[in-house]
């Protein structure tokens, strides 16, 4: 994660590694990490720290960060020795932080993040708050003990308009839902075979290692095929399409590794119908064949 503020007279940037962890936690117990803070600019910076927890925002996976007022004991889990740190210019520094989990927690998955800004938590608060620019880690905290985990796939289909297309790139959406009480990453392949089942493809599921949230769904797109920048233009599509000559109608299957997802396949289908390709032969045809005609008709033709 990192960020940038731009303003006419100065250029300040500043950001955090990693990007993310988890920690598991019994109740009553802590854990101790760092994170590490680079200052990028010509000038020392003192950032302040803060803590949010977050959830999943729309079926994407984006984190939305809620109030602290809505769930203020995950966000007072992090115990930092103290709210702000100095940044000297074009340097980084490591900053120690804490995760203490009460001892009357519940079992489950819980997440915030561990925010730096340039501004005070108080500047950036109420009617005239300031703009500034924050970077934080975000931090999945997993309580053992009665975990639940259950995943149901909801859809595995194609995004395009139509069930055939042209050419590639071809997307497809796999939705599942997380019904337990803990996090869970989704692994798998997608496999792609043709009319008479050879396979013509196959890669990973989720290779972003995206991680759904308890309690949401979550939508994954997964794309077979080659770079739609390749197809701009009748000639360069008539060129991409003989070189990778996919035709007709294809089954597409995405089975994932851990059974705790139900179904654990999921079926889609889609034609591929390469029209610039065959108007190009199509139509090549039947100039040889009139051109052929011709010739034979001259030739058959009576002397004089």
């Amino acid at each position: 994660m990192s960020a940038c503020l731009f303003s006419a007279q100065t250029v300040f940037a500043f950001g955090v590694r990693p990007a993310s962890m988890d920690v598991v936690i019994v109740p009553g117990a802590s854990s101790t990490f760092s994170v590490s803070v680079t200052n990028d600019s010509s000038a020392d910076e003192r950032l302040y720290l803060s803590a949010q927890p977050f959830v999943a925002q729309g079926d994407d996976g984006t984190p939305e960060f809620l109030p602290v007022e809505t769930a203020p004991g995950v966000a007072r889990w992090i115990e930092v020795a103290s709210s702000t740190v100095e940044v000297p210019a074009e340097s980084s520094v490591t900053v120690p932080l804490q995760v203490h989990v009460p001892a009357n927690a519940t079992p489950g998955a819980y997440q915030l993040a561990v925010f730096f800004s340039d501004q005070s938590p108080q500047a950036l608060r109420g009617e005239h708050a300031a703009t500034g620019a924050r970077v934080g880690t975000l931090v999945f905290v997993t309580v053992p003990g009665a975990l639940v985990t259950q995943l149901d796939a909801l859809v595995f289909r194609s995004t395009e308009a139509s069930s055939w297309v042209n050419h590639g790139p071809i997307t497809f959406e796999a939705q599942i839902a997380n019904q337990g009480n803990t996090f869970f990453i989704p692994r798998g392949w997608v496999t792609v075979t043709d009319l008479f089942d050879r396979q013509i493809a196959r890669f990973p599921f989720n290779p972003e290692q995206g991680r759904i949230l308890p309690g949401s769904t979550r939508r994954f797109l997964t794309t077979w095929g080659t770079d739609a920048k390749q197809f701009q233009g009748f000639w360069s599509a008539v060129k991409q399409e003989w070189r990778h000559l996919l035709i007709g109608p294809y089954h597409v299957r995405v089975t994932f590794d851990d059974a705790v997802i139900q179904p654990q396949m999921h079926e889609a289908s889609v034609s591929i119908w390469p029209w610039q390709l065959l108007i190009v032969v199509f139509g090549g045809g039947l100039l040889l064949i009139a051109g052929m005609w011709i010739l034979g008709r001259a030739y058959l033709a009576p002397k004089r």
